[in-house]
């Protein structure tokens, strides 16, 4: 999978990335790719989901900041085509970054506020999504 792709499929799905800067989603997704930090889920050679996580130890204040020893996991964006593949997705990062045991995200259609959570609360409750 070409990260072009990748960069095609998360502006299709991720409203804030549509109004950045030209080049700037593609850069930032090589960028990822090239730190082990870009997740992507195919289903029959179809892109059906893609993530951006990076451990840090604080908050990052910069959109490359990340520490491979960080304790937090800070989701840049998770985007997907169904709520299984979400589900995959979500699975693939705290299985990638074991050592995180917070997870912070924000979910841009629901405020502007960040999300903060144990990495167990995840897995055992908002991991249990309806298929």
């Amino acid at each position: 999978m070409t990260i072009e792709t990748v960069a095609k499929f998360v502006e299709e799905r991720y409203e804030p990335a549509r109004i950045w800067e030209d080049g700037l989603l593609l850069r930032y997704i090589a960028w990822a790719d090239d730190n082990d930090l870009l997740v992507t889920l195919i289903d029959n050679d179809k892109l059906i989901g893609a993530a951006l996580a990076r451990p840090v130890s604080d908050f990052p204040k910069r959109d490359d900041e990340f520490d491979r020893n960080g304790n937090i996991l800070y989701v840049d964006f998770m985007v997907a085509d169904n709520r299984q593949a979400f589900k995959a997705l979500s699975h693939l990062l705290l299985d990638r970054h074991p050592s995180c045991n917070i997870v912070t995200f924000q979910r841009f259609k629901r405020g502007d506020d960040m999300k903060v959570y144990r990495a167990d609360h995840v897995r055992k409750t908002l991991l249990k999504l309806r298929h």
